[in-house]
């Protein structure tokens, strides 16, 4: 397979998912883009092989094939369209496997996921599917400040956050809750509340503390891009500040987790794009 093939490959797949990501990559080079559908379609393959899989042991299968493609691909030895594209993004790019690693030991975390006892256990949690994946980022965006990378680290806390916050009716249905349990009991919840899909008014006073704690990542990442970056790394506050709208959208409509999936007209993506290209943000 060629290099272009699997490329090609890997963006049908970023754009078939719908992903918000897909507007980031506005005023990237042909090699930065093609280098992150790479990298998304990494993450949305094993992401899907956790969620859409019943086997587990069938899943745990797959795993391990993708913890043997990623050790091939220092070598240049990649076999599948995925890892032909993330092999060529990685000498390109840079992009340390054992980051690549990281993320696939947070979809371990998701195969065999029991819950999280605490915020710290959650956040250990994020930044295996999430700021590793912005870390990875940054190094295709480009950056000269190596305080970029706690930039990308809060960036994806926040991402992932929101993604949790928007998604507890979804994994609920998958038998899984990922709001922290001390969290739940100080709003007088359980796992199997959520578990049974019931909305309430504790429930909706759990996720507004979450997101508040949401919101601090957001300030932390953005206070903590240096100035002489914020040009290169635009995608990735593009990124952000669409999912920040899709939190504010969620507060204001009292989370309504249970009843549908929150998201942004194109129109209001394209607002959001337009005021990030003129930093008023």
């Amino acid at each position: 397979m060629t290099i272009q093939t699997a490329q090609n490959y890997c963006q049908r797949k970023t754009e078939q998912s719908g992903s918000n990501f897909y507007w980031g990559l506005l005023g990237l080079s042909k090699a930065q883009q093609a280098a992150f559908y790479a990298l998304y379609a990494y993450c949305r393959e094993v992401d899907d092989i956790v969620d859409d899989i019943p086997d587990k042991q069938q899943a745990e299968t797959l795993l391990d094939q993708w913890a043997k493609e990623l050790k091939r691909l220092p070598k240049k030895q990649a076999t599948t369209p995925i890892g032909i594209a993330l092999q060529t993004a990685q000498q390109k790019f840079n992009l340390e496997n054992t980051l690549l690693e990281t993320i696939l030991t947070g979809m371990r975390m998701d195969l065999n996921h029991q819950g999280f006892a605490t915020q710290v256990e959650l956040e250990h949690y994020c930044y295996h599917v999430a700021s590793a994946v912005g870390l990875l980022a940054i190094e295709i965006f480009g950056y000269q400040n190596p305080k970029t990378k706690n930039y990308a680290i809060n960036l994806g806390m926040a991402l992932q956050l929101v993604n949790i916050i928007r998604d507890v009716g979804e994994d609920a249905k998958r038998g899984r809750v990922y709001l922290p349990k001390n969290l739940l009991r100080a709003y007088e919840l359980t796992p199997e509340d959520i578990l049974e899909q019931q909305p309430s008014g504790k429930l909706s006073a759990c996720l507004y503390t979450l997101s508040e704690t949401t919101e601090q990542f957001f300030e932390q990442a953005f206070h903590a891009l240096p100035k002489e970056d914020a040009k290169s790394q635009r995608s990735g506050l593009i990124m952000g500040n669409i999912y920040r709208e899709i939190l504010h959208k969620l507060t204001e409509q009292n989370f309504p987790v249970f009843q549908q999936k929150i998201r942004l007209t194109k129109l209001h993506k394209s607002w959001v794009i337009l005021k990030t290209f003129l930093n008023r943000y």
